[in-house]
């Protein structure tokens, strides 16, 4: 058995590989929910901020989702770059199961990662109209 085919095999690496293509989808799950519950139950109530002791607004606080999440989609990333890097000269995997999860791990994580910082966007130019609905 090759030495590139131990790790690759292992279960803590099998499971790292589903880990790098289930988190950052996860994190940007997380980030979407947690941020509309913010703005939509706190951007309009001060009394609720009061309560909270959020006098630093509902911005702060979804900046701080969304940098958690932006984090993990980064390092998540991060991690299966260097996982690819080390599958590309060898991966004795069937199919090269190992390499193509690691490239799924780095397109997955860009992308979410892309959405998250999307979903901050509105958050950061725009200021929120608290009119009373109908």
């Amino acid at each position: 058995m090759s030495t590139l085919a131990a790790p690759a095999e292992s279960k803590g690496a099998l499971a790292f590989q589903w880990v790098a293509v289930l988190a950052p989808p996860g994190a940007w799950a997380a980030q979407f929910l947690l941020n509309y519950n913010l703005a939509d139950s706190l951007g309009c109530s001060p009394s609720a901020i009061r309560f909270l002791g959020m006098d630093a607004g509902v911005k702060t606080a979804i900046a701080a989702v969304t940098g958690v999440a932006a984090v993990v989609c980064l390092a998540i990333g991060l991690l299966s770059l260097a996982a690819y890097r080390r599958y590309r000269a060898g991966d004795a995997t069937t199919g090269h199961r190992a390499r193509w999860m690691a490239l799924a791990g780095v397109m997955v994580a860009g992308l979410f990662l892309l959405m998250i910082l999307a979903g901050f966007l509105p958050v950061a130019l725009l200021t929120p109209s608290c009119a009373p609905s109908m």
